[in-house]
């Protein structure tokens, strides 16, 4: 008669996948490897120059494992502001095809820039913590929309398009008991000295709320882009509540609205909410810290794009465009001073 032994411990074996990523801002922000735990899979970032190796070892199969990856992928991408490139996946080994990937998880490649990271990927913003929150809290919202807007497979999609989907990815992110509701419609009516009709509506207190770090971040850096967009708070606020209304639903209003009409306008916005919308989820959903000189750079970088684009008459303010110009002026100098000595030697 064969006796087991129950007191025996089944072994199950350990699977291992590695995927291997590729990112500019891992090299510029000198990303620094770690190692962490997310429900008992043991995961390894490691960072070399602009490459990323994710190694995660657990008893799941290459379905679950792929699909946990993808995941700490769209945490990178919150982070970055655009997906590291997905080099390889291997799994026990095996290459695995990388080819059916969504399109989301390619990045526009005018999307993909240093500037845009809001915080760094250590195993403070990716931990077992964090990552709950935004599997529960943001992955089950219309973030992923906001994927495929800087897409490459939304890159020929015309600005009002573009601009529409992301005013609807504000609501989207939300999501605001009416009680308060209240509170905050009676908060912002006080402050912007409104005395009649009666709700803002629940679109405006939603996206008073999704856009008011930037908003708070703006006035903090002094990077004065509501300025140099020649508006201010409310109506920057409205601009967008009127374009979602307008182009969504073809809103009929006879009195003057403040919709977008212009495709160069929009591509501002575009850029500027596109920025709002991380910071709050960064900051106010997953409740990690900002760092600040990250973002007080790029709102610098954003105050003078427009200043650029637009051709206004106010100074540089990041190190970027000031880099840049210096740069340009020394250049027409030595120019100029060849061609001084081309003249002399005649």
């Amino acid at each position: 008669m064969l006796l087991i032994d129950t007191n025996v411990e089944v072994i199950r074996m350990k699977n291992n996948i590695k995927v291997t990523f590729s990112h500019k801002s891992f090299l510029i922000n000198n990303m620094k490897s770690f190692r962490t735990e997310i429900q008992d899979k043991k995961i390894e970032f490691s960072f070399d120059g602009s490459i990323l190796e994710l190694n995660v070892c657990s008893e799941n199969d290459y379905e679950e494992l792929r699909t946990f990856c993808l995941e700490l992928d769209c945490m990178m991408f919150l982070y970055l502001g655009s997906f590291p490139t997905i080099e390889s996946i291997f799994y026990n080994g095996e290459l695995r095809d990388i080819t059916n990937l969504a399109n989301r998880f390619t990045t526009d490649s005018r999307f993909i820039r240093s500037a845009m990271m809001v915080c760094k990927i250590t195993s403070e913003t990716i931990n077992e913590e964090i990552y709950l929150k935004f599997k529960e809290d943001i992955l089950s919202t219309s973030f992923y929309s906001m994927q495929y807007l800087v897409s490459g497979a939304y890159k020929a999609i015309l600005p009002v398009h573009r601009i529409t989907l992301l005013s609807h990815v504000i609501e989207g992110v939300i999501d605001i008991e009416p009680e308060r509701r209240k509170e905050i419609d009676s908060s912002l009516r006080e402050k912007f000295k409104i005395t009649t009709g009666d709700s803002l509506g629940k679109y405006f207190i939603g996206e008073s709320v999704v856009l008011s770090l930037f908003i708070e971040e703006d006035k903090l850096h002094d990077s004065e882009i509501l300025e140099v967009l020649g508006t201010n708070e409310y109506n920057f606020l409205d601009t967008i509540k009127d374009t979602r209304a307008w182009y969504s639903h073809m809103w009929k209003q006879k009195d003057k609205i403040n919709k977008l009409a212009d495709g160069k306008q929009m591509v501002t916005y575009f850029e500027i909410i596109y920025y709002a919308i991380r910071l709050y989820l960064i900051k106010e959903v997953l409740q990690l810290k900002l760092e600040t000189e990250l973002v007080r750079e790029h709102l610098y970088i954003l105050h003078d794009w427009i200043v650029e684009k637009e051709s206004l008459q106010y100074a540089f303010k990041s190190n970027t465009y000031l880099i840049s110009e210096s740069r340009k002026k020394m250049e027409q100098e030595i120019a100029e001073l060849m061609k001084q000595m081309e003249d002399e030697s005649e």
